[in-house]
C-alpha cells in the first residue's frame, strides 16, 4: 500500500511534522519484551521517567593494544555532552559490552532532536535542529538485500515505520535545509564478517556524501570494532 498515491506525502514540511511526531512516539517509551508481568506490572515505561544519563570515556586513538593506557588517561563525563559541547564530534563510535545501555542512549538522543525544546531532558534544550534518523543494523542488513545505499534504505525503513511514503528526496533535502543526525545502533549484530564489512564501506560512502552540518553515530561492542570505521571525516 505503501506504493499507492494516496499513501504518499508531497509537502516536505508535513511530511517533516509527521515523521517527527512518528520518531518521538517510537522512541518514547521503553518495551520489556519477552519478560513476564508480574503484578500488573506495565510492559512498558515512559523512558525520561527511568533513564540514567551514562558516563563515557574518550579513546581518541583506538588501538586493542592502548585500550587501557587511554581509559587511565581518560576523564569520564556525561554522555550528553557528545551532543552539545560547542565544538561538538561529528563523527562518533560508541563502544558498550552488552546490556551497558548503548541502545536506549541512542534512543534517548534520537527523542531529544525529535522534541526539540519540548523535551523533558534537561540536557536538550538547545540542541540544534537536525533531524534524527534512528537505524538498526540488522535491519539495515535486511533492507540491503533488495536496496544498494542507505539513501534508499533509510527512505525505505523510515517510510514503512511511518506507514506514509515521504517524498522521494524527502531525507536529502532535510539534509541540505537543516541537516540530520543519524543513529546506527549495533555494528557488532551484522550476522556475518563479510556482510559488516559491506554494511562499513556503505556507512563510510554515506558519511562522505553528507553535508557538513550532519552528524554520524554509531554503536558496538568493543571486540566487533575496528579503528578504520571511524576514519572517514572526523
Amino acid at each position: 500500500s505503501l506504493s499507492q498515491s494516496e499513501y504518499l506525502v508531497h509537502n516536505h514540511s508535513l511530511a517533516r511534522g509527521l515523521y517527527l511526531n512518528n520518531v518521538e512516539k517510537q522512541q518514547e517509551h521503553l518495551w520489556f519484551s519477552g519478560m513476564p508481568a508480574i503484578g500488573g506490572t506495565p510492559d512498558n515505561v515512559e523512558l525520561v521517567n527511568v533513564f540514567v544519563m551514562p558516563d563515557v570515556l574518550e579513546q581518541p586513538e583506538f588501538s586493542q593494544r592502548d585500550i587501557q593506557r587511554d581509559i587511565e588517561k581518560s576523564e569520564p563525563t556525561q554522555a550528553y555532552t557528545l551532543l552539545t559541547l560547542s565544538k561538538a564530534p561529528r563523527r562518533v563510535v560508541i563502544l558498550g559490552g552488552p546490556g551497558s545501555g548503548k541502545t536506549t542512549l541512542l534512543q534517548s538522543f534520537c527523542l531529544a532532536f525529535a522534541q526539540g525544546g519540548r523535551s523533558r531532558l534537561t540536557w536538550a534544550q538547545s540542541l540544534p535542529e537536525l533531524l534524527p534518523v534512528f537505524y538498526r543494523i540488522r535491519e539495515l542488513e535486511e533492507d540491503l538485500r533488495t536496496r544498494t545505499t542507505i539513501w534508499d534504505c533509510i527512505a525505505h525503513r523510515c517510510s514503512q515505520d511511518l506507514s506514509r511514503t515521504l517524498p522521494l528526496d524527502f531525507f536529502p533535502r532535510q539534509m541540505e535545509s537543516a541537516g540530520l543526525i543519524v543513529f546506527f545502533d549495533g555494528l557488532d549484530e551484522a550476522k556475518t564478517t563479510a556482510s559488516r564489512t559491506h554494511i562499513v564501506q556503505l556507512i563510510e560512502s554515506f558519511v562522505r556524501g553528507l553535508s557538513p552540518e550532519c552528524r554520524v553515530m554509531i554503536t558496538s561492542r568493543p571486540y566487533d570494532y575496528r579503528h578504520r570505521f571511524i576514519a572517514v571525516d572526523r
